[in-house]
């Protein structure tokens, strides 16, 4: 869209009319808000473990699902004694027995490079943290959109621990980094032989012709 506004400015010597400025301006209606709530990092960890729990209350109380799956990770995260990038995206479910609330999230293991910063418990221990917390403790806790909700005790199941295939290992990485060398060193060597054999051909073609 674009906005037009004139406007006169001054009087220039000799001249009846006074000068005319056109302005013309580009504005955009832009949309301020995230495309996402966050990044899901699965993909650069190796293990990971599926877990499900029930929350009070219904799931037509949900108004926003990105509020409230922002508020339950990290409350997820805190019971389970991991940082927020070692959870993967939450599924908000609606349960088909009574109308509850169901979540299925998923906890990454620890990273198998060192990082500047701790992410946490061990992926065993941190999903042991959050069973006990829900299954035995008081239960766990978090506000979304002015409401309360607070699991449902000894709702928490788990899947065993699996492996996503899409992390790399200190090894891993390193030999993909000296094949990506190798690599790139033959291909220089092919351009460069090819350059000078197309410069050989030319001066051997130009000095046929001044002799």
């Amino acid at each position: 869209m674009e906005l037009y506004s004139k406007s006169l400015v001054g009087k220039p010597p000799g001249q009846k009319q006074p000068w005319e400025r056109h302005t013309y301006v580009n504005f955009f209606e832009f949309d301020t808000s995230p495309s996402m709530p966050d990044i899901d990092l699965a993909s650069c960890y190796q293990n990971s473990a599926t877990f499900w729990f029930s929350v009070q209350g219904t799931y037509s109380q949900v108004k926003d699902t990105n509020d409230f799956a922002e508020m339950a990770t990290a409350s997820i995260a805190s019971s389970a004694g991991v940082h927020k990038s070692r959870m993967g995206h939450l599924h908000i479910l609606p349960s088909s027995e009574d109308g509850s609330i169901v979540i299925e999230g998923t906890i990454l293991d620890k990273p198998s490079v060192p990082t500047y910063k701790d992410t946490g418990a061990a992926l065993d221990m941190a999903v042991n943290n959050l069973k006990q917390t829900i299954n035995t403790r008081s239960g766990l806790a978090f506000k979304s959109g002015g409401i309360s909700y607070t699991s449902q005790a000894q709702s928490f199941t788990q899947s065993p621990t699996s492996s996503s295939g899409g992390g790399y290992g200190a090894g891993a990485v390193a030999g993909v980094a000296i094949g990506m060398l190798i690599v790139g060193g033959l291909l220089g060597a092919v351009i460069l032989y090819c350059v000078t054999k197309s410069r050989g051909a030319y001066q051997m073609d130009y000095k046929t012709q001044v002799d």
